[in-house]
């Protein structure tokens, strides 16, 4: 929580600790064991209570979410870059915390986003480049195409949060949700409110069919 989240916990006060496990249901013809894990954590920092939950699935980290519980957390305070710089410590401490080669690119062209001094985005004001692949209801303030994969940065003005998520390129050209890693930055506080890795759980299977044109004449 200190090192990815940005949680400071000298300054918290935790109230409440719980776990739970559940088998998960499984597809027929896959009999690997499969086991989700529920951990939740209930802290106070000053007047605010907050929830952090973590679900692990056979041991291995999937989503991480905070919610306020109770409290203000007051108006918006930080930047676009501001969020940038959260989100690019966070995912360098998940990277290194899991050992998540795949991940080192989200890194890279977050970076990359730092350092464009005329990516200048005002969220008063955002101008959307486009519309986001996936995420609806919300606007698309830029979008960075890597060697690996795809970062796109999404604003959603009603939950006062900035999103970023990096898609792989299956076979180097299209995405998919399934294989993607999303981070969710608070405008309020600076802390990540949201983590989910899907890149550990889901494999996206692709086939290359080569057949001549008298062969695909002749099935059809």
């Amino acid at each position: 929580m200190e090192g990815v989240v940005g949680i400071d916990l000298d300054s918290v006060r935790v109230v409440n600790f719980s776990a739970s496990s559940l088998r998960i249901a499984v597809f027929e013809g896959d009999d690997r064991p499969r086991k989700e894990d529920y951990i939740s954590v209930v802290f106070e920092n000053g007047s605010n209570r907050f929830d952090a939950s973590i679900d692990l699935i056979d041991g291995r980290f999937w989503v991480y979410r905070l919610y306020l519980l109770s409290g203000d957390l007051g108006p918006d305070r930080l930047g676009f870059k501001d969020c940038v710089r959260a989100a690019y410590k966070a995912i360098e401490g998940y990277r290194k915390l899991y050992n998540t080669g795949y991940s080192a690119e989200f890194s890279q062209l977050l970076s990359a986003v730092l350092g464009n001094e005329s990516l200048t985005i005002d969220l008063k004001d955002p101008r959307p480049v486009g519309e986001p692949s996936f995420l609806k209801g919300s606007t698309l303030l830029a979008r960075v195409d890597g060697e690996k994969g795809t970062l796109e940065i999404i604003y959603y003005k009603r939950f006062s949060r900035v999103t970023f998520v990096w898609y792989e390129k299956i076979k180097g050209r299209w995405i998919t949700p399934w294989r993607s890693i999303s981070l969710h930055v608070s405008l309020k506080t600076g802390l990540v409110i949201g983590l989910g890795d899907n890149m550990m759980h889901y494999k996206v299977a692709t086939t290359d069919v080569k057949i001549s044109r008298e062969e695909a004449i002749r099935i059809a």
